[in-house]
């Protein structure tokens, strides 16, 4: 088994603290769903565009995304900087 050693520059014990994955899984997965809920009511308050009112809106992402096993992009997983409109090109942050 291996392990995986963080080191915080902000301690000041020099022995290490080992943290049990099992304690801080429920945290985890708690932030990933609220950051899944959070991007989907963030995408449902920006479906249409404000300026022409038309629902040709796509999120603009940063390059931060989740890769997959088979190396591509999991599709959501990215960060969304604002929105962007087909029809009237207008953009807006969400």
């Amino acid at each position: 088994m291996s392990q995986l050693v963080l080191h915080a520059a902000h301690v000041e014990n020099d022995s290490p603290e080992i943290l049990s994955y099992s304690d801080w899984r429920p945290r985890i997965e708690a932030d990933r769903h609220r950051n899944t809920v959070r991007r989907a009511r963030l995408e449902f308050y920006n479906q249409s565009c404000p300026a022409c009112g038309r629902a040709t809106v796509e999120p603009i992402e940063l390059d931060d995304f989740r890769v997959s096993r088979n190396g591509s992009a999991v599709p959501g997983s990215a960060t969304v900087v604002g929105f962007s409109c087909n029809a009237c090109h207008s953009m807006w942050k969400g």
